[in-house]
């Protein structure tokens, strides 16, 4: 696919915001916002190398049940390195050496589940899972020079998370773990994500 990932982040983020208008107000949607740090693994790790600062997510989640939750999840995270010595250029088969810059970014789209423990009332534990796709584009700049390569990665997410009431809003903290498939000769994409976050139950 050639579509920008965030030009489809954005449509589905303003999907999300827009869903729950008219029936929030009867406890029947959780909506919230996250900071989303992360540990990069396997073929992303190699690509770049350090932990990321830089994420965020949102998520829309519909209850099935008093213990049940179905959702949409959007995110969009950061990673980046910078490495002297030569370097793989994405998507070719060749190389380039100096002083690199590495970037990827990664634009996760799932659709979640979670069951959770105890009452709305009550800190309480739950657990998730995500199936979608991984948009990723990575780039590699050495001086003048840079290339990039877009790539899409089916996948998923465990998760664990713990809510803590506070009025108005609910705290919410959790850990996953992201891998999408790489197709063809493609890398995978998979990293340690940390949330925490706010929603509005």
């Amino acid at each position: 696919m050639n579509r920008r990932p965030h030009r489809v982040l954005g449509l589905l983020l303003l999907l999300l915001l827009a869903l729950p208008a008219g029936a929030r107000a009867q406890s029947e949607f959780l909506l919230g916002g996250s900071w989303s740090p992360g540990v990069p693994t396997g073929d992303l790790a190699d690509f770049t190398g350090e932990a990321s600062w830089r994420g965020v997510a949102f998520d829309l989640r519909m209850f099935r049940g008093p213990r049940t939750t179905l959702g949409l999840r959007v995110g969009w995270t950061v990673f980046d390195d910078e490495e002297s010595g030569t370097r793989e250029l994405p998507g070719e088969n060749a190389t380039i050496t100096g002083t690199a810059f590495a970037y990827a970014n990664v634009y996760p789209v799932h659709l979640t589940g979670h069951l959770y423990t105890g009452s709305l009332s009550e800190t309480r534990l739950a657990v998730g899972l995500g199936l979608g796709v991984y948009p990723m584009t990575r780039r590699l700049e050495v001086s003048t020079f840079r290339v990039d390569e877009t790539t899409w990665h089916p996948g998923g997410y465990p998760e664990i998370a713990l809510l803590v009431p506070l009025r108005s809003v609910t705290l919410h903290l959790s850990a996953k773990f992201h891998y999408g498939f790489g197709l063809s000769d493609d890398p995978s994409v998979s990293w340690v994500g940390l949330d925490v976050g706010l929603f509005d139950l």
